[in-house]
């Protein structure tokens, strides 16, 4: 694909770098400042993933300030986006644009910015798949469970697919990853174990919360119609079979809906690689579906940002709307 044709996706991720970077808004924007505060002073008492642990001191050091250190981490955020659409063809363009941005550039560029990064390296990780460059998909893949631990569910549904355990040499990698997810867990148990307790004693969410992610997932696998009967089959009866099964967990649990939005980003990345093993090309339903499934994870997180117009739903001083810039500080 050439590179003129890519520029107007450039421009709108840098107008919107422009936006996540300058930015004093987003649910958790103020608890992250000051959880980078008490690093910057040295009272911090709680432990983050060691990956984004380290970006967040170099920031610190480098800035010398927990308000444009935030600030770095979007500007992180955005040079990884950036990375990937320099390495992008047609199709991984098109995700970006039609389903990336809408559905999750801003809950993860401005709020959820550990799992954000995360995320975005995950796409890198995910275009090293595309290209057979296994052990570059696996130290990024690694790389990013090292910002947000959740990775590791939507490492796997990216990995699984691709291991055919027919050589020694693969039957020792695929130990390797058991043995490497349970070192993590045993190693960070203290911080699993605290994250289980917070979520176990928040509050139920409401019994429509992740109603649409799973029609977004519907979106996507009602798209399926050039791969094999068995693909199609396969695809729906894991990725929303995941669905339905953190859906229920969404019920009780707020970990259910974290899980839920991990599955609906990674579900494209994981269709798009059928289509890839069966040397077939995504039609225009796909694409329909890819599309239709952007804007409605666009059309609910609109609806979430207003419903918390000026933190009356969650009580944060930096909620997503009014947006306000780092220079127009929150009274």
């Amino acid at each position: 694909m050439g590179i003129r044709a890519k520029f107007p996706a450039l421009f709108a991720l840098l107008f919107i770098g422009v936006i996540i970077t300058i930015r004093n808004s987003g649910t958790d924007t103020h608890s992250y400042e000051i959880w980078l505060s008490s690093v910057k002073s040295d009272t911090n008492t709680l432990s983050l993933e060691p990956g984004f642990a380290l970006v967040a001191e170099l920031l610190l050091r480098l800035t010398g300030s927990e308000v444009w250190a935030l600030r770095g981490i979007g500007v992180l955020f955005t040079l990884f986006l950036i990375v990937y659409w320099l390495r992008s063809d047609r199709y991984e363009l098109n995700l970006i644009t039609l389903y990336f941005i809408p559905a999750f550039v801003f809950p993860y560029g401005m709020n959820a910015v550990r799992a954000g990064l995360g995320l975005t390296l995950l796409l890198l990780a995910w275009q090293c798949l595309r290209r057979n460059k296994k052990r570059c998909f696996l130290v990024l893949a690694l790389t990013s469970i090292t910002f947000h631990y959740s990775m590791i569910l939507p490492a796997l549904l990216l990995a699984v697919p691709e291991l055919k355990v027919k050589t020694r040499r693969q039957l020792l990698l695929l130990s390797f990853l058991i043995l490497a997810a349970l070192a993590l867990a045993f190693l960070q148990q203290d911080y699993i174990l605290a994250k289980l307790e917070l979520y176990s004693s928040s509050e139920s969410p409401p019994s429509a919360s992740g109603l649409s992610r799973i029609t977004m997932l519907a979106s996507l696998l009602l798209g399926l119609g050039a791969l094999p009967f068995k693909t199609k089959l396969r695809a729906w009866a894991v990725i929303f079979g995941l669905g339905v099964f953190f859906q229920g967990l969404a019920f009780v649990s707020y970990a259910g809906l974290r899980f839920l939005d991990l599955v609906a980003f990674t579900t494209p990345l994981v269709l798009l690689r059928e289509f890839d093993h069966a040397k077939k090309r995504p039609g225009r339903s796909f694409w329909w579906g890819v599309g239709v499934a952007g804007i409605i994870g666009a059309v609910f997180f609109l609806r979430n940002a207003l419903a918390d117009y000026n933190g009356q739903l969650t009580g944060t001083l930096t909620p997503f709307l009014p947006y306000r810039t780092v220079f127009d500080p929150w009274p």
